[in-house]
């Protein structure tokens, strides 16, 4: 599936229209087959969850549109809902995947082959033959921001004695009451706000829309807001997962197994917050990024809110090129913006990147190949049009060719197993309700 070459006797304007409608339209056909969910009867439903489906972002010609930002948010609720499906014997709804959220969790500590701030690796892609895969790794720490000493963190939740609420307490949180609401009202505006759901405190839609506009307030001003779920609570993941991102902050989900991964996160530093990576290409003919489709823009003139990484932790973004028959070389440019915790946003969004440099990959290592492995693991669970016809088994072969690691061999021979017995896809609304095991 391929962006048509632009009429050389079209307007500008004319080009630009035309290219806005072919994005709709790719968006829109791309996600058909990833608007459906598996449904299954193993386990008993106790609770759940609204997903809402993107679409996905689509191949584009170079010559019409060369750029993208992302933003570089570390986030893992998506992938450690997936596992809560795989535990109890099903294949995870396809809305609820989030190829990003699977990245972040799986793609190792480090990449790149740590040279430097931002780095990036390329190779053949194993799934779609004749074009390449294209990793690049943002390693924030080594851009040594200034931290405020007077950053804290400041929990809301209707459940005081909860088990989140008592670790993050534990911590060296200030834990109050109040639901979502409040919290959107009085919550800390210097510091961190985590907002715990436990399936309450939602509100309407008019009170969500006061949250999200006041997360994306905050965030201007210098703070930060997280979200927290529980799992066996049912949760509204769509609305979760845009709170998180009006506020900069992460999203998780507390399932078992994983609190002290969580709390560590949610308590720790942050290297830099509101971060973003701005690519331009110059090479390849065509290109796609993989995953961020609800966090990522195109219209370079209006501002995309960044997202927050963790003080050690590597973010990644993910493309798939078509370079058209060259020989790779450099590809363009690359950008990261940000700041560090507590410093407010400046009006202009083009202030200038804390770093630049030419988009010139290295070879594929070991960590080129897990991050890829992952993130196409991600979209065939997701639907993805462009992998709808690549055998599940070609992940087991792919895996063969790296360090054993429980977590991410587990996945794999999870989805393995369960990918023959789920149910037949059906058509579904892009925002829906599914089952919770």
């Amino acid at each position: 599936m391929t962006s048509p070459v632009p009429d050389p006797k079209a307007s500008p304007r004319q080009r630009t229209l035309a290219l806005v409608v072919r994005l709709f339209v790719f968006g829109l056909v791309a996600g058909c087959g990833a608007s459906k969910v598996e449904m299954s009867n193993v386990g008993e439903p106790v609770g759940y969850a609204a997903f809402e489906h993107h679409g996905v972002f689509p191949v584009v010609d170079t010559e019409e549109m060369a750029g993208v930002s992302v933003s570089l948010g570390q986030d893992r609720a998506s992938h450690d809902i997936a596992q809560h499906y795989l535990r109890s014997g099903r294949i995870p709804p396809a809305a609820a995947i989030r190829v990003e959220d699977f990245v972040a969790a799986l793609g190792g500590p480090s990449g790149g082959g740590g040279r430097g701030v931002l780095s990036s690796t390329l190779g053949p892609s194993p799934y779609r033959p004749g074009w390449h895969l294209l990793v690049i790794s943002i390693a924030p720490d080594a851009t040594r921001l200034e931290k405020r000493a007077d950053w804290t963190t400041t929990v809301w939740s209707i459940d005081l004695d909860g088990p989140v609420e008592r670790a993050l307490l534990a911590k060296g949180a200030v834990v109050r009451r109040g639901s979502m609401a409040v919290a959107g009202a009085a919550g800390d505006a210097t510091g961190h706000t985590i907002i715990v759901m436990s399936g309450a405190g939602l509100g309407g839609i008019e009170s969500q829309g006061a949250m999200l506009r006041d997360a994306g307030r905050r965030l201007e001003a210098g703070a930060l807001v997280s979200v927290v779920a529980r799992i066996e609570a049912g949760l509204d993941d769509a609305f979760l997962d845009a709170l998180a991102a009006s506020g900069g902050g992460l999203h998780e989900v507390w399932v078992p197994g994983r609190e002290e991964a969580i709390v560590r996160r949610l308590m720790g530093q942050f290297a830099l917050v509101d971060a973003r990576l701005d690519v331009r290409f110059a090479g390849p003919r065509r290109w796609r990024l993989v995953g961020h489709e609800s966090r990522s823009m195109i219209d370079s003139k209006r501002r995309l809110v960044g997202g927050a990484i963790p003080e050690g932790e590597v973010g990644r973004v993910v493309f798939e090129l078509d370079l058209g028959g060259r020989a790779p070389g450099e590809l363009g440019v690359m950008e990261l913006r940000g700041r560090p915790p507590g410093a407010a946003a400046r009006l202009n969004a083009e202030a200038a990147p804390l770093a630049r440099m030419p988009l010139v990959p290295g070879p594929p290592d070991e960590s080129h190949r897990r991050v890829t492995l992952v993130a196409m693991l991600a979209e065939k669970l997701r639907g993805t049009f462009w992998m709808k016809d690549v055998p599940i088994d070609v992940f087991v072969s792919e895996l063969q060719g790296l360090p054993r690691e429980g977590e991410l061999d587990w996945l794999v021979a999870s989805v393995v197993k369960l990918w023959p017995r789920r149910e037949p896809m059906r058509e579904r609304p892009t925002s829906h309700k599914a089952v919770l095991p």
